[in-house]
């Protein structure tokens, strides 16, 4: 069982972790927890599922897709979701 103590610190962990955009995978990975178990903690501190796109990630999604990369492509190499790269791309 996990003392107040030491869920505080988790949960500043997160925050910094969000902060950094990092994946739900890599903060759960990096805290020893499930991805279920940091999902719950981010919910609770009211922080998104999902790492936040960046202006950079944007500007890049549209560099790709302009030099005629796929979406797939567009994904693998920026780390952005495929339906995020749609998304972007559509609203370019």
């Amino acid at each position: 069982m996990t003392t107040r103590a030491e869920s505080q610190e988790i949960d500043q962990q997160l925050i910094e972790m969000h902060r950094q955009n990092l994946t739900r995978k890599e903060q759960a990975k990096r805290l020893g927890l499930s991805i279920h178990t940091v999902d719950q903690r981010r919910r609770a501190l009211e922080l998104s599922k999902d790492r936040g796109v960046t202006d950079d990630d944007r500007a890049l999604v549209i560099e790709l897709k302009r030099a005629g990369k796929t979406t797939s492509e567009v994904a693998r190499l920026t780390g952005v979701n495929e339906n995020t790269v749609k998304y972007i791309w559509k609203n370019a």
